[in-house]
Formats: structure tokens, C-alpha cells, sequence
């Protein structure tokens, strides 16, 4: 019986990976295997909202600040969708803009809603 060339093959231990056989035992080195793609040409991943989510925290801070807290959320669910590898990772500046500019509106929203509260009190007394 002869040994196999050294080179990579399926892992026998981990399926969905490839692992490297270095002519006489299996080495740490492991890869994942490319995943296939649709007969249609379409990538692998779903549609992303990150747009929509930048879109939502910018008209948050254009018109009316509650819809920058709906960018927000959108943008760290496509953070996660990236993270997971749900969406393509070219979409993930978007889904990041969302979220910081979304969070940054809301801040500055908690902050406004505190100070003019707080004032009130004070004008009150």
C-alpha cells in the first residue's frame, strides 16, 4: 500500500475542510473549502440592507432624529450578517457607517431629551 502525496485533501476529521497531509502524517494546517456557488452566477450571500440602514441614520439626522435609531439597529444586524458571513464582506463599511452615524444621532438625541428635561426641573425650582 502506498502513502499518499504530500499536498491538501479532505480533512477526515473535520468535513467542510481541507486538511494538509505532509507525505506522513496530517499537519495542524487546516482551510476551509470554498463554497459552491449557485448554477444562476449569483454569490452565496443574501441581499444586504446596509444601504437602507446608512440611509435611515443620515434622514434621522436630516429630518426627524428617531429615524436614526432604526439605522442604528439595521447597521449592527448587518454587522452581524457580515460577521456570519451572510452578506458579502464589501458590504460591511456600509453596515459600520450605519451604525456609527446611527448611534451617534441617538447619543446626541438621549443627551438633548436629558438636557432639556433637566432643565425644566431647574427652571421649575
Amino acid at each position: 500500500m502506498s502513502t499518499p502525496e504530500p499536498g491538501w485533501y479532505d480533512d477526515p476529521e473535520q468535513p467542510g475542510q481541507f486538511r494538509y497531509w505532509d507525505g506522513e502524517t496530517w499537519t495542524a494546517h487546516r482551510a476551509p473549502k470554498a463554497m459552491p456557488q449557485p448554477a444562476s452566477g449569483a454569490g452565496p450571500y443574501r441581499k444586504s440592507n446596509a444601504g437602507w440602514a446608512l440611509g435611515w441614520s443620515v434622514g434621522g439626522a436630516v429630518c426627524c432624529g428617531l429615524l436614526s435609531i432604526v439605522g442604528f439597529v439595521m447597521g449592527m444586524q448587518e454587522l452581524r450578517a457580515a460577521k456570519e458571513g451572510q452578506i458579502s464582506p464589501s458590504d460591511r463599511g456600509l453596515a459600520l457607517a450605519a451604525a456609527i452615524v446611527g448611534g451617534i444621532i441617538t447619543a446626541i438625541l438621549v443627551l438633548a431629551f436629558f438636557a432639556i428635561v433637566i432643565s425644566a426641573i431647574v427652571d421649575a425650582n
